[in-house]
C-alpha cells in the first residue's frame, strides 16, 4: 500500500519474530519500505487487468520490494480488509505460480488479527487509560470472508467499560459501486438494515475496518455523523489522541 499524505492510515511494518527489546519499525518508515502503489495495483486487478500486476511490482523509495521487506525479516498490516484479502488470497490464486507473491501472501496480516497474536504471545500492552462505552462495530464483508474470526472486536473488549455491538451484514457500498450515480440508491437500501441497527445501539461510537463502508453508512445514519476507525479507538483507548468530534 502506498503511504501518500492523502491516506490516513498507512500501512505498517513490524519484525517478524522481534527480540523483547527491539523496537518496532516507526510508522512513516514502515510505509516507505513497504509501499505498493495502492491507488492503481487493486484496481487493475478488480477490473481484470492482471498483467497491471507485473507492471506495478517496483521497488519502493527506500529500494525494497514487498518481497524484499519479507525476505529481510519484516510482516506486512495493511489497515483495509479488501487489501488483505487481495494479498492473501486473490493474488495467489491469479498468479499461482509466483513466489514472490506467494511469500507476501504468507506475511500479510489484518492489523487486528495480528494485535491480538501478539496479546497471546504477552507482547501487547494493555494499559488502557481511557474506556470507550459502547461501540457499534460493522464486521466488514472483506474482513468476514479472511475467516480469521472477529479480532477486532476481542481488541476492543479488552478495554475497561467498553462494550462491543457486532453488526455482521454488507454495508452496500461495494468498492466503485455505492458512489457510482446509477448505483448509490441502490447501494443505500443494502445498508439500511445496517444503519439502523446503528442507529439504535445508541452507541457512544461506530466504527468498521473499512473506512469506505463506515462512511457510507454514516450518510443514512439519522444523524449523520462519521465513524471512527477502530485503529483510532484504539489510540483513544491508549490516550494517545482525544475524543472523535
Amino acid at each position: 500500500m502506498a503511504a501518500d499524505s492523502g491516506w490516513k492510515y498507512p500501512p505498517v511494518g513490524v519484525p517478524s519474530k522481534p527480540e523483547p527489546s527491539r523496537s518496532s519499525v516507526p510508522l512513516s518508515e514502515a510505509a516507505q519500505r513497504l509501499s505498493v502503489d495502492r491507488r492503481t495495483l487493486l484496481a487493475a486487478v478488480t477490473r481484470g487487468d492482471t498483467a497491471g500486476w507485473a507492471r506495478r511490482q517496483r521497488p519502493t523509495p527506500a529500494g525494497m520490494t514487498m518481497s524484499q521487506a519479507v525476505q529481510a525479516g519484516y510482516d506486512v498490516l495493511a489497515p483495509i480488509p479488501s487489501c488483505v484479502l487481495m494479498f492473501k488470497q486473490e493474488l495467489p490464486l491469479l498468479f499461482s505460480d509466483d513466489v514472490d507473491v506467494r511469500r507476501v501472501a504468507n506475511a500479510m496480516f489484518d492489523p487486528f488479527q495480528y494485535l491480538m497474536l501478539r496479546h497471546r504471545a504477552g507482547k501487547l500492552r494493555t494499559d488502557f487509560s481511557r474506556p470507550l462505552g459502547k461501540v457499534a462495530y460493522h464486521v466488514a464483508c472483506h474482513l468476514r470472508v479472511q475467516n480469521i474470526g472477529q479480532k477486532t472486536r476481542e481488541l476492543l473488549e479488552l478495554i475497561p467499560d467498553t462494550k462491543v455491538e457486532s453488526i455482521e451484514r454488507c454495508a452496500g457500498h461495494n468498492g466503485t459501486y455505492g458512489v457510482r450515480r446509477e448505483f448509490h440508491d441502490i447501494a443505500m437500501r443494502i445498508g439500511r438494515p445496517v444503519m439502523q441497527r446503528i442507529d439504535q445501539s445508541e452507541c457512544d461510537y461506530y466504527a468498521s475496518d473499512c473506512p469506505l463502508a463506515g462512511h457510507h453508512l454514516g450518510q443514512g445514519l439519522s444523524n449523520r455523523r462519521p465513524p471512527t476507525h477502530p485503529l483510532r479507538l484504539v489510540r483513544m483507548a491508549y490516550g494517545l489522541e482525544g475524543p472523535a468530534a
